[in-house]
């Protein structure tokens, strides 16, 4: 379909010329090198390989269990923050900065402000979401090296031990809800 300004796309996609195909054969061994099967990534990055390309599962595994959680008390986790937490650890994993990581967990719960009266809910639910999260990773790359046990047995020790300490940070922070200095009864109250 043409607008009158651009000519019309050929009807048969274009071919490459034969000339092309005989250029590439007599590059010889330079490219038959490059044909060999490549090296496999190092067991982190192939790790943060994973959850980049299963990004939109895990988010939708995370809303879903952390809604569960919650129930009809509070709103789970925001898509956006999980989505975010999944890239923050999958580069935490590939350049090897565990900082950044345990700071993704020990603060991916956001602060219920909202259902703060209703006293259904620690403020800071950190440690109940960042275990559900967990959980997901675990479970996602489990199933991506099942018929390798080994890798799977080494993937699931490295972020163990990242988890653990995770958690022992998320087990320090306060979860006490907010106390907000409301004007008590005096004088000046309504009745």
């Amino acid at each position: 379909m043409s607008t009158g300004h651009m000519p019309n796309p050929p009807e048969n996609p274009t071919k490459q010329s034969g000339s092309a195909g005989a250029s590439a054969q007599a590059a010889g061994p330079a490219e038959a090198a490059s044909t060999e099967p490549a090296q496999p990534l190092p067991l982190a990055a192939d790790m943060a390989r994973i959850m980049e390309e299963q990004v939109d599962i895990i988010v939708q595994r995370q809303l879903y269990h952390s809604q569960m959680l919650l129930g009809v008390s509070a709103t789970g986790t925001d898509a956006v923050n999980a989505r975010t937490a999944v890239f923050t650890v999958a580069n935490a994993l590939r350049n090897g900065a565990e900082g950044a990581m345990l700071y993704t967990l020990v603060n991916l719960g956001d602060p219920q402000i909202a259902q703060i009266n209703d006293h259904t809910l620690p403020f800071n639910f950190n440690t109940q979401v960042a275990g559900l999260f967990e959980g997901i990773l675990l479970d996602t790359i489990s199933q991506a090296y099942k018929s390798d046990p080994n890798r799977r047995q080494e993937a699931r020790m490295l972020l163990e031990r990242i988890f653990v300490e995770a958690n022992a940070q998320a087990e320090r922070q306060h979860k006490a809800m907010l106390a907000f200095l409301a004007p008590g009864p005096g004088p000046n109250a309504r009745k």
